[in-house]
């Protein structure tokens, strides 16, 4: 059976570094590594931040990263430290949605030099879509540098940048 990403990438997943394509294909096993989290600056940002339990700012947080396959979709749990991040990844007519509470996000992605690109191009809220200059901007990079799993995701909103973070991932076991 194919994993989710194999089925939105098709032959395009072939193209990744093979240490991308093993976490997104031996789904189930538990990651570890470290982060960098940076916050927008903006008070009541950093509010609404603190209040969605987004992952709190820090220079070196330990995180774990565990997709859990279910029957059509893929459950992504994100331990930043002791805030947890939990989405559901699914396709829907070929195209990559994550839902994050009452956010749904349609994500792009692409293979470019054995890396792993997305971007937002729609937002929803409670499934009702967000006119476009409240759609969130999201940038994520996923590549392997040393034998390890490296992501660099950007959320924004408009023209700011909300939550940055950054960081690597071994197997659990193999941390180093």
């Amino acid at each position: 059976m194919s994993s989710l990403y194999q089925n939105l990438m098709g032959k395009e997943f072939s193209q990744l570094a093979p240490l991308l394509q093993g976490f997104h294909i031996d789904t189930n096993k538990k990651w570890e590594g470290e982060a960098q989290i940076s916050w927008n600056k903006n008070p009541l940002v950093r509010a609404l931040l603190w209040l969605g339990r987004l992952p709190k700012e820090a220079m070196c947080e330990q995180i774990t990263v565990r997709i859990i396959p279910r029957e059509n979709n893929e459950c992504w749990q994100r331990h930043f430290g002791s805030r947890t991040m939990r989405s559901k990844q699914y396709l829907y007519r070929r195209v990559l949605h994550e839902k994050f509470g009452p956010f749904c996000l349609i994500l792009n992605s692409h293979s470019k030099q054995g890396d792993l690109h997305q971007s937002c191009s729609r937002s929803y809220f409670l499934g009702l879509p967000l006119p476009p200059k409240f759609t969130f901007k999201i940038t994520a990079r996923e590549w392997q540098e040393n034998e390890r799993f490296n992501f660099d995701v950007k959320i924004g909103l408009a023209k700011l940048t909300l939550i940055h973070y950054q960081g690597w991932l071994l197997p659990s076991g193999l941390r180093t």
